[in-house]
């Protein structure tokens, strides 16, 4: 039910051409469902791709383009609360921009870059989907270009300043430039624990995990003179106070 969510969400844009839904040579959105997951059994990844000048809605070859990767994951460890740091938010943001762009491309606008919009399952299982949806990037060129940098959503509930986990590879100059103008320019460096970056790392591919953070926990966490901490809202992570009511809505709308 939750995966099926978000497809309908991707597809809300009023413009989006519905008459192609279900082609696989033309649909944008589809689903990449993988059977040999952390538990065995069949598992969904929701991938939307958007061409940056190819026309909505037509056969499109992007081998040999330039493609940024926005991702998070659907999957959840409690079922009892709403998980909304971890990680409803940063769904919802994945979305919003994928209905954006889609928008944009749909009334004549072009990119610079392909855009894939990738939800992930299983993070919480050993980041068994981005690594499998990592591979099919690789593996089909034509319908995904050649990724040059993907940012990993996590933790956006509340917070107006950005946080990059410390481990990224920043060797590309289009990454280093997507980081840049995401983050602002000015983000604080955390220890983040296992993400799906860290696996499109392992994977051959550049990517960094980014959330939000307030102002406050924003300059602790930007003091050279302290041993960098983890921010105290990760805390509420996989616990029944994981909850709509502790994120902000204006700061969502600023992210």
């Amino acid at each position: 039910a939750r995966p099926q969510a978000m497809i309908e969400s991707l597809r809300s844009v009023p413009e989006y051409p519905f008459d192609i839904i279900g082609d696989d040579k033309k649909d944008i959105v589809r689903t990449h469902v993988y059977k040999k997951g952390y538990h065995g059994f069949s598992n969904t990844n929701i991938l939307a791709i958007i061409p940056a000048k190819a026309p909505i809605g037509e056969d499109f070859d992007l081998t040999d383009t330039s493609t940024i990767v926005f991702s998070a994951h659907h999957d959840i460890v409690n079922k009892s609360t709403d998980n909304v740091f971890d990680n409803l938010a940063s769904c919802a943001h994945v979305i919003a921009l994928h209905n954006q762009l889609l928008k944009y491309r749909i009334l004549g606008g072009e990119l610079t870059h392909n855009i894939v919009i990738a939800i992930f399952d299983e993070e919480e299982s050993g980041q068994a989907g981005s690594r499998a949806a990592s591979k099919i990037f690789k593996a089909y060129p034509s319908m995904f270009g050649k990724v040059e940098a993907a940012i990993n959503l996590e933790l956006t509930a509340a917070g107006t300043h950005f946080w990059v986990d410390k481990s990224y590879n920043s060797a590309s100059y289009i990454f280093k430039l997507a980081v840049k103008k995401f983050t602002q320019s000015r983000h604080a460096t955390i220890e983040c624990p296992g993400n799906d970056a860290i696996t499109m790392r392992s994977e051959g591919l550049q990517a960094a995990c980014v959330g939000s953070i307030t102002r406050a926990a924003m300059n602790t966490q930007m003091a050279k003179d302290k041993k960098t901490p983890t921010p105290e809202i990760w805390k509420i992570c996989h616990s029944k106070n994981d909850k709509l009511e502790h994120a902000s809505h204006d700061d969502m709308l600023y992210m």
